[in-house]
């Protein structure tokens, strides 16, 4: 009889997950974990490409305030510069602005003109034709021969 007792006793219900709540969990868990790594991914792209405009940036100041010092007047056309395994190019244009006559023509012993200069900056992907990085900015300086 004490036996009979043992097997007849009512069942207890164990705490646990069943198979399928399991695998709805790691779907759920995989499907957030990717979306989260492709984000993460997406950020390390941006940052890098941000890093490479700053440096073009940096590149462009440098090279119009080396034009914009006076007695400069040859300037490399195409250079190349590596930052951190990164090819950068430049190209410098400047024009003279023809119609300045409104502005002061002679400022102190020395003639000066107002040029329009533009400085492409390229690295990566984009090349002289189609720069990364624009400035375009206006200047005096001596008159040019």
């Amino acid at each position: 009889m004490i036996r009979m007792r043992r097997i007849c006793r009512p069942l207890t219900v164990e705490g646990g997950f069943t198979l399928l709540e399991v695998l709805v969990a790691s779907a759920v868990l995989g499907a957030a974990l990717t979306l989260l790594i492709g984000a993460w991914n997406g950020l390390g792209r941006t940052r890098d490409v941000s890093v490479q405009h700053e440096w073009a940036q940096q590149i462009a100041m440098q090279k119009l305030a080396e034009f914009s010092a006076d007695g400069v007047t040859e300037f490399a056309k195409d250079d190349t510069l590596v930052y951190h395994g990164v090819e950068f190019g430049y190209k410098l244009s400047y024009i003279p602005v023809k119609d300045a006559d409104w502005l002061p023509q002679n400022l102190g012993s020395q003639r000066r003109l107002l040029y329009r200069v533009q400085l492409d900056i390229y690295w990566g992907k984009s090349t002289a034709d189609t720069p990364g990085l624009s400035v375009v900015t206006h200047l005096f300086k001596m008159a040019l021969s």
